[in-house]
């Protein structure tokens, strides 16, 4: 980073990247330097982490959270860290622009670089402008093919403008890809050309960097457990003339609609977790089944009261959890969770991996985490596992138990150990 002063860092979770960059930004003087983060971390993790080292002593890390007044206060303090969450970037940008327009910081950060992968949204394009006025630029994320290769335009942008992938997203897209699905005169499927990966790998390699195996200490080995959850005949019946016909009657006499294949298969994850919603507005579920919540009782009781992390997708499945488990569930709102957690007062923890995936230590609370419903996307699920697999933890390894009832979840298992394959490849091409 020192060297560099515009690079990727692609560490995964638990590697110290947070201690990492400000290392090397008081080695660059101590920038004033802009954070961008998710809210949790904007909050909880800089100013915490600069705290514990020596050698950050005297660097002035805020974190620009809470009201507009509190966010202000911090702007105006001038520390030499200011996190941010990416939520509040159009703020800073308008509010700088009534103050003259002048881009303020000599270093911006992007902490989950990930977040900057949508290159179509009105943050992106507002702050590609912003940053160039930055010298210093560092991308921080653990996942940068977290779903899609294409993905990586976005992030490397905000890192080296259009010197590592070019200045503009479809011109990259035209080059390396080509269309696979087009829906209403619309491209909405991609795949990249047999030779765009060893291509994009050379390209994105003088501006990104990953550590190679052995040069840190060992993280926390996983130990994977897949947890078959058998469904009623009768559900599996469901699924299946769901998917088929994007209609079906519950046992109960309740029609239910999927209006097409895409949100029938989204049926169908929720069906294999024990309920559905059956309005399109979410607002109620009706429950076919409770054989997931059976094998997680199991899993608890085999525990016997050591801690365990519950990652959920559907709104419905933490609420019937919290409901089967009262006493012992809680749900994760917050940093005064995590530390209940950590202090070892929780027995069960409720974590959505979109807001508890990324930046939160959890590792001095416990070792096991069960998936009630896997997310599809190989990013949130490696960020979440990254929780409690991480420098810290006080167990030499971390269970994961996933709960999977049917071939929908056993099929979501296998897609996201093929983008871990794809992502496996990018970093191994850095190391080359």
């Amino acid at each position: 980073m020192v060297e560099r002063r515009q690079a990727a860092c692609f560490l995964d979770p638990g590697r110290g990247k947070t201690a990492i960059t400000l290392t090397a930004l008081s080695d660059l003087g101590r920038p004033r330097t802009l954070v961008l983060a998710p809210a949790a971390v904007a909050e909880t993790v800089w100013h915490r982490e600069a705290a514990q080292w020596e050698h950050l002593k005297g660097m002035r890390v805020m974190s620009a959270t809470g009201t507009e007044a509190q966010r202000l206060a911090v702007l105006a303090a001038r520390p030499h860290v200011m996190a941010l969450s990416y939520e509040n970037i159009g703020w800073l940008l308008d509010r700088l622009q009534k103050d003259g327009g002048v881009w303020p910081f000599e270093a911006t950060v992007f902490d989950e670089l990930s977040r900057m992968k949508h290159s179509g949204t009105s943050r992106f394009r507002r702050l590609r402008h912003a940053v160039k006025h930055s010298k210093i630029r560092i991308g921080l994320t653990a996942n940068p093919v977290g779903n899609h290769l294409s993905d990586i335009w976005g992030e490397m942008y905000m890192v080296g403008d259009e010197k590592p992938l070019g200045p503009t997203k479809g011109g990259f897209m035209a080059q390396y890809f080509f269309p696979t699905q087009v829906l209403n005169g619309r491209v909405v499927g991609w795949k990249p050309h047999d030779f765009a990966p060893s291509e994009i790998h050379r390209r994105i390699k003088p501006w990104a960097f990953t550590m190679p195996l052995g040069t840190a200490p060992p993280l926390p080995r996983l130990d994977s457990n897949i947890i078959d959850v058998p469904l009623p005949p009768e559900v599996e019946d469901l699924a299946r003339d769901l998917a088929r016909d994007l209609t079906v009657q519950l046992a109960s006499g309740t029609d239910l609609f999927a209006f097409s294949s895409s949100t029938a298969a989204t049926k169908v994850r929720q069906l294999a977790g024990g309920a559905v919603y059956t309005t399109p507005d979410g607002s109620a579920y009706e429950v076919v089944h409770g054989m997931k919540l059976r094998a997680l009782e199991d899993l608890v009781g085999e525990l016997q009261g050591n801690p365990l992390l519950v990652g959920y997708w559907y709104k419905h499945e933490a609420e019937r959890i919290l409901a089967h488990f009262k006493g012992i569930a809680r749900m994760y709102s917050g940093a005064k969770d995590m530390d209940a957690w950590n202090r070892g007062e929780v027995e069960m923890m409720l974590v959505h991996p979109q807001s508890a995936g990324h930046g939160i230590n959890l590792q001095h609370g416990g070792h096991h985490l069960a998936w009630f419903t896997l997310p599809w996307s190989w990013e949130l699920l490696n960020q979440t596992r990254g929780r409690l697999v991480r420098h810290g933890q006080l167990s030499p390894w971390v269970g994961e138990h996933i709960l999977a009832g049917g071939a929908t979840d056993y099929r979501v298992a296998r897609i996201l150990g093929e983008k871990r394959a794809e992502e496996d490849a990018l970093l191994a091409s850095l190391l080359s």
